[in-house]
């Protein structure tokens, strides 16, 4: 009788781990994005078609898709816990003496900026990449303050707790949304493959010998190294 209690105890606490590790802000693994580009697009654009994300628990990992369009590579991290997106950029193998440098910009989300969009459930899901995702109406405002709704598909059941790189305050992983670059192009992301695992947490922080600095810092920095030409302006 107490080894069928005990074999019992094992199955129910096998039971809750798998249903833990399966819950926002516990999941680790990578994510790997399809991408679709639409719009006129000049024949010599050399886009990326595919993307990815890592995920520890509550932290994201990813090269950061705004900035690289500008034409400045840059690794995104994000940390749900903290509420902070930092952006790491590496010029030291650049043979210009003003961007010879390793740097990094890091913002802190506030209530302001969780209170500028809403998110609301219609109710319709679907299957994406094995995993249940739900259907979201993004509701913002653009820069002259007219009201802009977005439907997104996004999955509540693994990622952090609430997202930080595109969607702030939405508590589900994006897994297909549609990102607008000009009034003549726009990439559509969707979630192709999920690989669990393998992912560490020091994977996911801010590596040494960077230096901080302003988002203005950086700006003028670039413009001083390009003769006033710098690239397009992060908008976070």
């Amino acid at each position: 009788m107490k080894k069928h209690i005990f074999l019992l105890t094992l199955l129910v606490l096998s039971v809750f781990s798998i249903q833990v590790n399966a819950q926002q802000g516990k999941w680790a693994g990578t994510i790997k994005y399809q991408l679709t580009w639409t719009g006129d697009i000049p024949a010599e654009a050399q886009l990326p078609t595919e993307w990815e994300t890592k995920v520890f628990e509550n932290k994201t990992k990813s090269m950061s898709f705004m900035w690289a369009m500008s034409g400045l590579p840059a690794t995104e991290l994000t940390d749900a816990t903290r509420k902070t997106v930092t952006f790491m950029f590496d010029f030291s193998m650049i043979p210009m003496e003003e961007l010879n440098g390793k740097w990094f910009i890091r913002k802190k989300l506030t209530d302001e900026d969780f209170a500028g969009v809403t998110y609301k459930e219609t109710g319709n899901t679907k299957e994406i990449a094995g995993k249940k995702v739900k259907e979201f109406i993004c509701t913002s405002k653009d820069q002259e303050g007219v009201e802009v709704n977005e439907t997104i598909w996004a999955c509540d059941e693994m990622g952090p707790v609430s997202d930080m790189m595109l969607y702030p305050g939405l508590k589900a992983m994006p897994f297909e949304y549609k990102i607008d670059l000009g009034e003549s192009i726009s990439c559509s992301f969707k979630v192709v493959e999920l690989i669990e695992g393998k992912v560490k947490n020091t994977e996911l922080i801010l590596e040494s010998g960077y230096e901080e600095l302003t988002e203005e810092e950086f700006m003028e920095k670039l413009q001083s190294a390009m003769g006033g030409e710098a690239g397009a302006e992060e908008e976070f």
